[in-house]
Order: structure tokens, then C-alpha cells, then sequence
């Protein structure tokens, strides 16, 4: 399956003091994103979102999206973990449960680590997956507590066939123009701040 292309929208995902999803906003919310012409949706893209919310309700909101866009556009789950093997267990649930899934994995979110470090904790999770999933990566060192994917790592990564893209949401152009070099038929690179 080719990566995905294209604008890649991030939804908010509305819910309760209980933390349940509310169907009648986030319907509302993901018919207007499609009305204007979305190449992608994100759900869950903030670690806040995807942490707070049960695997239940989570499987809730991505039944509810994937009735509303009849599987027309591909769907990332955002997934933020400094545990390798929480990762894989959302991934293998979800990846299960709905097969034409995408995820997106952050490095990890709490403690500033060293490249080694960051490497080990891709390569781990990029190796234990079944290999049909596609997993993109968000670079956001700001909220990742400092670890960004710098290129160098990138490329050592690539030789996972289910790494998919990268999308760099730092603030800095030079940063999203060294990923350039990996973009390919087989790879995407999607750049630009998190408030456009």
C-alpha cells in the first residue's frame, strides 16, 4: 500500500467529563473536515487525547469515523508512550480490530533522551509489529520533551518496509527540508507547524 499524500487533518476529539466520546460533536466535526476536501485524518494527535482515552472509546470514535467516511481516506491514530510495549499492544489491538489503520508514534514524551536511545525505541517497536501496518512518526521535539528524529536516525530506520512517512512539526524549515532526501514513492514527509 502506498504512504498517504496530501493534507493529513487533525481532529479534536470531543468527550465528556468521564472521558467518553460525544458521537454528535465529533460527527459534526469530521463531516466538516471532509467537507473541505481532507486528504487524511489524525485522531487522537495529542498525547493528552490518546493517553485519557480507554481503548473502548477509542474504538467508539474510529467505528463512528470509519462509518462516516465509508473508508474513503485513510485514518492515523496518534499513539505517545515512553513504553515500547504499550506502543505495540495499541497498535496490535487497533491493527486487529481495523485493518486498514495507520498509526502515528512519537518519540518518547517524558525524559530527554540520548539518539541511541530514541533508535533502540523505534527499532524495538518497528520490529515486533506485524509488518501491515503502516506507522508514520511525528517529529515535535517541543513536546517530546526534547527528542527529535534528527535525519541521520531517519535513515537508519527506513529499513523497516512498514515506516511509512514523518511528519515533522517543528518550527524549523531547515529541519523539514533534511527529510526531503527521503521522500519516495514508498515514503512521505509531511512539514508544518501544528496551528496551520
Amino acid at each position: 500500500m502506498p504512504p498517504i499524500n496530501g493534507v493529513i487533518c487533525k481532529a479534536l476529539t470531543f468527550y465528556n467529563n468521564d472521558f467518553e466520546i460525544i458521537e454528535s460533536l465529533n460527527s459534526l466535526l469530521i463531516r466538516h473536515i471532509l467537507t473541505n476536501d481532507a486528504n487524511s485524518l489524525l485522531l487522537f494527535g495529542n498525547a493528552n487525547e490518546s493517553n485519557l482515552i480507554s481503548l473502548n472509546e477509542k474504538i467508539k470514535l474510529i467505528e463512528l469515523i470509519l462509518e462516516i467516511t465509508q473508508k474513503k481516506i485513510p485514518i492515523l491514530i496518534g499513539i505517545y508512550s515512553d513504553i515500547v510495549d504499550e506502543v505495540i499492544d495499541q497498535i496490535e489491538n487497533l491493527g486487529k480490530k481495523f485493518v486498514d489503520l495507520n498509526f502515528m508514534i512519537s518519540p518518547p514524551i517524558t525524559e530527554k533522551e540520548n539518539l541511541d536511545t530514541i533508535n533502540s525505541y523505534f527499532e524495538n517497536i518497528l520490529g515486533s509489529i506485524n509488518p501491515r501496518h503502516q506507522i508514520y512518526l511525528i517529529n515535535n521535539p517541543p513536546q517530546f520533551a526534547g527528542n527529535e528524529i534528527e535525519p541521520d536516525l531517519l535513515k537508519n530506520l527506513m529499513e523497516f518496509s512498514n515506516l511509512k512517512g514523518l511528519n515533522d512539526s517543528f518550527y524549523n524549515i531547515k529541519t523539514c527540508k533534511s527529510y526531503i532526501q527521503y521522500l519516495n514513492n514508498q515514503f512521505s514527509v509531511f512539514c508544518g507547524m501544528e496551528e496551520n
